[in-house]
């Protein structure tokens, strides 16, 4: 049954800003790599014919990061009008480039191009199966772990001469239990959160944190 793209768009929309917001999350992709000026150049000023012929050459060597220049090619046939083409370059990413890091953005600027040429349902295709992704159980554990990082180098950190801070680790240690935390872990991370109220002198909110970490976990090795 073929669907009506009036009453399709909006989903489309809805999934597109889901996901973005999403892979905005870590984990995060640094600063792009380095590309020759000409190629920067040509980009910055809209010239874009001119930058995908530039690209094109330095893909048919040995180019360095030649991942970030597909995606790059596909963003400038984008700009400059070329769906079909830009869709094309973009799909290479699931075939030859599916482990690189703008494999996701590449996969985003196809449902883009798609939408432009008002094949909505082909775009939600790619949108559904990102927002999957960015929401799977996997994907949530990427994240927890993240703010787990900075809560554990907040409550504990590694230069001893530093002092904790439990304010900034226990708002970290309440995203990541949010997002969800592996069992295992979870358990050291709501002690460690009544510990931040503790520490920070919020004593009503840690005798309620603690009396709730014993009846969920009677037989925790942290119970004494």
């Amino acid at each position: 049954m073929k669907r009506n793209s009036k009453v399709f768009a909006p989903l489309v929309i809805a999934l597109a800003t889901l996901a973005f917001l999403r892979a905005a999350e870590p984990p995060r992709i640094g600063e792009a790599p380095h590309v020759p000026e000409a190629v920067r150049e040509a980009m910055e000023e809209r010239r874009y014919d001119e930058a995908v012929e530039r690209i094109d050459k330095l893909l048919a060597g040995a180019a360095e990061n030649a991942d970030y220049l597909a995606y790059l090619k596909g963003r400038a046939l984008h700009l400059a009008g070329m769906e079909r083409e830009a869709i094309e370059t973009f799909a290479r990413f699931d075939a030859e480039l599916a482990e690189s890091p703008w494999a996701r953005r590449a996969r985003f600027g196809q449902a883009a191009a798609l939408i432009k040429l008002g094949e909505f349902q082909a775009a939600e295709e790619i949108y559904e199966a990102e927002v999957k992704t960015l929401l799977s159980t996997e994907r949530k554990q990427e994240i927890a772990s993240i703010y787990l990082e900075f809560a554990d180098a907040y409550f504990q950190p590694a230069d001893r001469e530093k002092k904790p801070q439990y304010d900034k680790a226990l708002a970290f240690y309440r995203q990541a239990l949010a997002v969800g935390v592996e069992p295992d872990r979870r358990i050291e991370v709501e002690f460690r959160s009544a510990r931040c109220h503790q520490e920070l002198g919020q004593h009503a909110e840690a005798a309620a944190a603690y009396t709730a970490f014993l009846s969920a976990h009677a037989k925790s090795r942290l119970d004494i």
